[in-house]
């Protein structure tokens, strides 16, 4: 698989996945925001940054590790008779959701001062949000870029 077709499928399933977290944060008024979650951990660590420098570095993240989950959806779609549907995407996302949470936990935990955000329910949430973004990477995989 291309590395442009990799890097399509990481931005848009990243894209669908932040769209759908805004949208659940509004409705839950509660913050499962993850690059502003990621911003404001990389500010509360180094309290001296400047919050708009912190945030952009929280979008980059996100969306460099999105990018990263599609390349690791591509090995799979590469080695396995896996085909790149919707359902298969909502499916591989969820089960990578558990690394994902695993990642968030650990990094709440040796945080020296983690933002403020209902675990449990934001763990719950981040599965969800990986099916969102496995569903949409796993259809962008079907689209060729030239």
């Amino acid at each position: 698989m291309k590395v442009s077709n990799i890097i399509f499928a990481g931005i848009a399933g990243t894209t669908a996945m932040t769209i759908f977290s805004y949208g659940v944060s509004k409705h839950k008024q509660k913050n499962f925001k993850e690059p502003e979650l990621l911003g404001e951990m990389v500010h509360n660590a180094v309290p001296e940054s400047k919050t708009p420098q912190t945030q952009a570095a929280g979008w980059a993240a996100h969306y460099a590790v999105g990018v990263l989950f599609a390349a690791g959806y591509s090995v799979i779609l590469n080695n396995t008779p896996i085909k790149p549907t919707f359902i298969n995407g909502a499916i591989l996302g969820g089960i990578s959701g558990l690394p994902a949470v695993a990642s968030w936990d650990t990094g709440f935990t040796i945080h020296p001062d983690p933002p403020k955000t209902n675990l449990k329910k934001y763990y719950a949430h981040l599965l969800l949000a990986h099916m969102v973004f496995g569903a949409f990477a796993f259809l962008c995989f079907n689209k060729k870029i030239k």
